[in-house]
């Protein structure tokens, strides 16, 4: 055999020398605070989350265990953290339209105090609001205003009442209304006697009865008109006083939200449909239904109009949010709206509509998993559809499926501003890649995570600052130099390479988890190139 190509046994394996390590233990390193090995695809997620422009999410590409979910988190952890946190939104009663609730965007931390004013505002028009249509004040207005349409009616009435008296005919006032007779000597005649008067006599009554039917119908116009009248003229007191209550107690909320124009423009259409709606507010509790029929806003449900539903809340980081959602069905994606039963049908209002991944990493960063979002029914198509329309606009499945019948809703669209990270393997990326164009207009930029990067200096001393990272979160025993080396002597062997070690650090977690275990069962408070041996074993 030619001596020129013959290996050593000192050659088939390449040992890392422990010396190199200048610590007692891997509790001694700093924090890692990058992604081993995998710069290029950090610069792409880079360029992706700062890219302005449509399109430029990111698509980031290598096979599990490699860190690309890892580094993603990462990564856009640290980039939301530098900016500010996105607005909140809420959903509201639309007065014009209640199958259209609006949504409203309010500054961070105002959509919870937007609902809790809104909650103390309606309790405190449901105690004033009857107290002060109970109130004397009031009633003497409202006595006041029915006596003088009693009085102008009565008046009407005595006019009449002359005009047929001195044709020698009564104004009978009866259960069913008021009607017209003929009399004769002061006394009203009945049908029988007025058949058995002379021609002539009969004559002469019809010969009135044409004009006598003018008048009393100008009458009855007349005292129609001031019934009308009347019912305004109470109406405008109640919306007078209603008013001067509601403007009294609303004013607090208007000028907390005064920066906010569509919350005032809220505030405003409340305060006119109380006003509309006053008698809700004055009704006794008495004097509901016992049963709210189908179709019907009865007793406390009718309230639930004044309502704010906060659909989603700035992240307790007071940061940009960073969603990562590992079911992405429709409802979980793109948001929900919520159905109750009632006589047979499912019924449904704004308070029951439902924030997606979408409404929470609005202004922020959205993580799927490419595979688990085409697996879900819908989920792809609708995420295209947003990113494309910039738009969140939630649907109600169950129309789409037609299994029962439901009332539905249609919420007004919110705004859209997230960039989405996809997650997916090498094979998986180049099939979508292949079957649906749209992945590289939605999705243009792609960041590729390799498996193996070199043996040298700087990625042995990383995989100790790895070790130490993985130990400090998990709680686990730390490493001794010994077992670092061991460590990485391994991560070479997985790649069959001296010169090369593995980026699949689920793998070298796995085993420092190991080798923290069979330290432990040695009675070792360090974990040695032994145990690490034993793992492997």
């Amino acid at each position: 055999m030619n001596s020129e190509f013959e290996l050593k046994p000192d050659q088939l394996f390449r040992r890392t020398d422990p010396a190199q390590f200048h610590f007692t233990s891997t509790a001694d390193l700093p924090a890692l605070e990058h992604v081993i090995g995998q710069s290029r695809a950090v610069r792409a997620i880079d360029f992706g989350v700062d890219m302005p422009g449509d399109g430029y999410n990111i698509v980031a590409v290598g096979p599990a265990g490699s860190g690309r979910t890892t580094a993603v988190r990462q990564f856009l952890s640290q980039r939301a953290a530098e900016r500010p946190a996105p607005p909140e939104w809420c959903y509201v009663y639309n007065f014009e339209d209640a199958r259209s609730p609006k949504a409203i965007s309010l500054p961070p931390g105002r959509a919870a105090e937007l609902r809790n004013h809104m909650t103390r505002l309606v309790a405190r028009l449901r105690e004033e609001i009857p107290r002060t249509f109970e109130g004397q004040p009031y009633e003497d207005r409202r006595r006041q205003l029915l006596l003088q349409m009693q009085q102008r009616q009565q008046a009407l009435y005595e006019e009449l009442e002359h005009y047929l008296n001195d044709r020698n005919f009564a104004l009978i006032r009866s259960q069913s209304g008021l009607a017209i007779a003929p009399m004769l000597n002061g006394e009203v005649l009945t049908a029988e006697a007025y058949q058995k008067l002379d021609p002539e006599i009969k004559r002469r009554y019809e010969s009135y009865r044409p004009d006598l039917q003018e008048q009393f119908d100008r009458a009855m116009r007349e005292a129609r008109d001031l019934d009308r009248e009347g019912r305004k003229a109470i109406e405008s007191i109640n919306s007078e006083i209603a008013g001067f209550v509601v403007d009294n107690l609303i004013a607090e909320v208007r000028e907390a939200f005064a920066d906010c124009a569509k919350v005032v423009a809220y505030v405003d259409a409340v305060r006119t449909d109380v006003v509309a709606n006053v008698e809700r507010f004055v009704s006794q509790e008495g004097e509901q239904p016992a049963i709210p029929f189908l179709g019907r806003d009865d007793g406390e449900r009718w309230f639930r109009r004044y309502e704010v539903n906060v659909l989603c809340t700035t992240p307790a980081c007071a940061c940009a949010p960073v969603v990562i959602e590992d079911n992405p069905t429709y409802a979980r994606l793109m948001g929900r709206v919520e159905h109750r039963a009632e006589f047979g049908a499912m019924v449904t209002d704004f308070t029951q509509i439902r924030a997606g991944a979408l409404h929470a990493a609005n202004g922020g960063y959205l993580v799927l998993d490419a595979r688990q979002v085409l697996s879900n029914a819908l989920s792809w198509e609708a995420l295209k559809r947003a990113l494309r329309s910039h738009e969140i606009k939630i649907e109600d499945m169950a129309q789409f499926y037609g299994l029962v019948a439901v009332s539905s809703l249609e919420p007004e669209p919110i705004p859209l501003d997230v960039k989405v990270v996809l997650i997916t393997d090498p094979t998986f990326y180049q099939l979508l890649s292949a079957y649906d164009d749209d992945l590289h207009e939605l999705f243009k930029v792609k960041a590729e995570f390799i498996t193996v990067i070199d043996r040298n200096e700087e990625s042995v001393q990383d995989y100790a600052r790895f070790a130490g990272e993985l130990c400090r979160r998990e709680g686990l025993r730390h490493m001794a130099p010994d077992g670092v080396a061991r460590l990485v002597d391994e991560a070479s062997r997985q790649v069959s390479d001296q010169g090369r070690i593995t980026t699949r650090f689920s793998a070298v977690a796995d085993l420092v988890r190991e080798a923290s275990f069979w330290a432990g069962r040695a009675k070792r408070d360090l974990v040695t190139a032994e145990d690490v041996a034993h793992a492997v074993q």
